[in-house]
């Protein structure tokens, strides 16, 4: 089985891969940054999505380009069309997508982030979270199993164990 955690920079998806890893005994496969150029999106993607690998991804290209390629470069080099085959082949292939909510302000940024692209997320946080919105509602729309998970939901360290237990639960 392949997970997907998906969500905004600052959301708490690198917080939520590093204890599905211990629960579920999987690695974790970072994306990196934003893409530079398609070649180096589309090798992403491929590597991203390889049905030979069985690990936890944090952050998949096939969601982050539509909303970060529009953020810093005023357009994403992967087409509405492209993106939905990509989601149709994660049907077929059983992917499940954790999409973690944003839990407020971001704090920090990724040591590989520049400071002009945390920059411009903070100036969009409003907007990069109307985005995954609606792409996430887009993808589960196409069939793929979205999962939602805010952090802000817990009230408590008990609360956010039991969390991650039903979590646990329905990934096995």
């Amino acid at each position: 089985m392949r997970i997907i955690i998906e969500g905004p920079d600052g959301s708490g998806k690198s917080t939520l891969a590093g204890e599905l890893k211990k629960r579920l005994d999987k690695p974790i496969f970072h994306s990196g940054g934003p893409v530079v150029d398609k070649e180096e999106m589309y090798d992403r993607i491929d590597m991203q999505l390889d049905k030979t690998n069985d690990y936890i991804i944090d952050r998949c290209t096939v969601f982050s380009e539509p909303v970060y390629g529009l953020i810093l470069r005023g357009y994403s080099l992967l087409t509405h069309k492209k993106f939905e085959n990509y989601v149709k082949k994660m049907v077929v292939d059983g992917i499940i997508v954790v999409y973690c909510k944003a839990k407020g302000k971001i704090e920090k940024g990724k040591t590989w982030k520049s400071k002009d692209h945390m920059r411009e997320v903070e100036e969009q946080q409003r907007y990069i979270r109307s985005l995954y919105a609606t792409i996430m509602y887009k993808t589960s729309s196409l069939g793929l199993t979205v999962m939602n998970w805010n952090w802000k939901q817990f009230g408590n360290k008990d609360e956010e164990e039991m969390a991650y237990r039903w979590l646990e639960w329905e990934l096995k």
